[in-house]
């Protein structure tokens, strides 16, 4: 503006110009972060997809993502809806298989919607859980052998409204201390037995080891913990994108004020300093 103190108008300059440098620092923070992040959400799908579990994962997480999106209420997957020690991880797969990748739901009504979208969207193949369906048949209390303990004692329930989820399907397994241990008391109480190592034996005798153990994995920890390893990134990644493009917000808003403080400075150079008559 004509007459502005030129002081003043440089001061607002410089510190636009100081902003929008500490804004350009920071984007290439966030934009480093996120390639970071992008690389290592990569290689973790890649080992999920090495060990044959990606497809059903991918199909929850875009079915999660797609629910987001259209407002419809979803507790979340098995796997988030608990917490374990490592050391039970392959216990817990060789049990749950996919059913970890399963959704929750609190009502039949919401579960329609859910694989209505999933049909329409070409998401791939999920399962659903609606709560008010759930029908759990709790494992009697019984007196178990040394070395058997039922595997639900393993286990952290984040959310007590989806207990019933959870329960359905790992409250009819134990945990052993052997696979012989495992064989007889899947036998003497009709439940399924696992071991630490993944080896489980079902209620009619059938026995799977090795491989099975993990899905394909090569370890049996890698399922579990892959899968909520890939979800802690993408809610990372969810975070990054959002700050990311505050920033561009804030940014452009700074090179607003640049140019007008420019603009300014520059009017006030070509104003006549008076008139002589």
């Amino acid at each position: 503006k004509a007459g502005e103190d030129p002081r003043q108008l440089q001061k607002q300059l410089s510190a636009a110009i100081g902003a929008r440098r500490e804004l350009w620092r920071v984007q290439a923070k966030l934009e480093g972060s996120l390639r970071s992040l992008e690389a290592e959400a990569e290689r973790c799908r890649q080992g999920l997809l090495a060990g044959g579990s990606d497809s059903g994962l991918a199909a929850c997480l875009a079915t999660k993502e797609a629910a987001a999106r259209l407002g419809i209420p979803v507790h979340g997957a098995l796997f988030e809806l608990f917490e374990a020690e490592p050391v039970f991880h392959a216990a817990i797969e060789t049990v749950a298989s996919s059913g970890l990748w399963q959704l929750v739901v609190d009502t039949d009504a919401q579960a329609a919607r859910l694989l209505e979208v999933v049909r329409r969207e070409g998401l791939g193949r999920v399962t659903v859980m609606p709560l008010n369906r759930l029908r759990v048949n709790e494992q009697e209390s019984t007196s178990w052998p040394e070395g058997v303990v039922p595997l639900l004692n393993h286990v952290r329930i984040s959310n007590e409204a989806c207990a019933p989820a959870v329960r359905q399907v790992l409250g009819r397994a134990v945990l052993c201390q052997s696979l012989a241990v495992a064989a007889a008391v899947a036998r003497s109480h009709r439940v399924t037995a696992v071991t630490l190592s993944g080896d489980r034996v079902d209620r009619k005798g059938a026995l799977y080891g090795g491989g099975d153990a993990s899905a394909g994995t090569g370890s049996g920890k890698a399922l579990l913990s892959g899968a909520q390893r890939l979800l802690e990134l993408h809610a990372r990644l969810t975070e990054h994108g959002r700050l990311l493009a505050e920033v561009k917000g804030r940014l452009e808003q700074t090179e607003v004020n640049c140019q007008r403080a420019q603009a300014a400075m520059h009017n006030q150079q070509q104003s006549p300093k008076g008139q002589d008559w």
